[in-house]
């Protein structure tokens, strides 16, 4: 057979041939396996690697938190209890307060160095909470037993830890 014959039988076998042709069995149950394994295969890969930041990430939060909570539960207590006192106390316990949060924070802002964070404009509200946090404490220098000045603070500086862990580690990403 020569060059013409082959291409003509070609062309007659295609012109003979179905315009549509159905598969022979259903390809969506095949292509939905290959997609759900492959995406296991990615999400096993880059789980193995970010599990131990997780991790440390995740202990860090709850240290952080469980710390808060005991700050404000002492903080309630002393209040109470030396609320009516010279004045000494309330200014020690401010103190106290801006010191341990500050570590809290520090601490914070170490274990989520490398995160990424959901937003660019997160230090300018941190910075924007910290002015607030500075004409606080300026209140409290001369009503240094004010409870509301108190409230006011330990509220901003749930503020600035609860900014801290939402940019770098959105509910949605907690499992």
């Amino acid at each position: 057979m020569n060059k013409q014959d082959t291409s003509d039988k070609l062309d007659r076998l295609i012109a003979e041939s179905p315009k549509e042709r159905l598969p022979q069995r259903d390809l969506w149950t095949g292509i939905e396996l290959a997609i759900v394994s492959g995406t296991q295969i990615e999400k096993s890969e880059t789980e193995e690697a970010s599990d131990k930041r997780t991790h440390w990430q995740t202990w860090t939060a709850l240290a952080a938190s469980i710390c808060t909570v005991a700050v404000v539960a002492y903080i309630s207590f002393a209040v109470s209890q030396f609320g009516t006192g010279t004045g000494v106390q309330g200014r020690e316990l401010v103190a106290n307060l801006s010191q341990s949060h500050e570590q809290q924070k520090q601490s914070l802002l170490i274990s989520y160095e490398k995160a990424p964070a959901l937003t660019d404009n997160w230090r300018q509200q941190l910075s924007d909470l910290e002015e607030a946090e500075k004409v606080i404490i300026k209140a409290l220098e001369t009503s240094p037993n004010n409870p509301a000045l108190l409230r006011m603070l330990k509220n901003v500086y749930a503020q600035q830890l609860s900014l801290i862990e939402r940019v770098h580690a959105p509910q949605w990403q907690q499992i």
